[in-house]
């Protein structure tokens, strides 16, 4: 069972452009998002510019659009 499980998450990946999104939404929250676990080379590479900065609503690459959560 340990073997298969490491074995399944060394082939797992992201979907980039919808957890750009995610991340996103989560610094529109104040998240800390270096909580996640990336380092901050990988929270540059992935969110560039937008690093540090409220992310705007984007459409992920498959042209499908997520809803924002609403905040209560």
């Amino acid at each position: 069972m340990i073997i298969s499980d490491n074995k399944l998450a060394a082939n797992a990946g992201w979907d980039e452009a919808l957890l750009k999104l995610e991340i996103g939404e989560l610094q529109e929250l104040d998240f800390d998002i270096e909580l996640l676990g990336f380092d901050e080379d990988a929270l540059t590479e992935l969110l560039g510019e937008a690093y540090g900065e409220v992310v705007e609503d984007q459409v992920p690459a498959s042209g499908l659009t997520i809803p924002r959560a609403e905040s209560y």
